[in-house]
């Protein structure tokens, strides 16, 4: 359980610093742009990316990288993070809590 807690931290970390760098052209006068998911990575590490591609077309699923993984890397950052957080989040207090009334019995 906290694995998946530690976990929801660092995705809401990761959405509020891509948001950031986000909304940072806002206050530069310029207008907001949000970047995606797929420019971040490949900013990052573009040979993981890559890697990650290769891999799942060749081994895996070729449909599960286009359309798939595509339309996920094609959402803004934070979007991935935030949403990835909220559920890491409700499912840790679930947990919690059923294993709160497990104990209690």
């Amino acid at each position: 359980m906290f694995l998946i807690r530690l976990i929801s931290v660092a995705c809401w970390v990761l959405a509020g610093m891509t948001l950031g760098l986000d909304l940072m052209p806002v206050f530069e006068g310029e207008g907001f742009a949000a970047t995606p998911l797929g420019t971040w990575w490949f900013k990052l590490d573009p040979g993981s990316l890559n890697l990650l591609q290769s891999v799942t077309e060749r081994y895996l699923f070729p449909e599960l990288w286009d359309p798939g993984i595509i339309t996920i890397l094609q959402l803004p950052g934070w979007i991935v993070f935030g949403a990835l957080a909220l559920l890491l989040t409700i499912w840790s207090r679930i947990s919690g809590r059923r294993r709160f009334l497990e104990r209690s019995r």
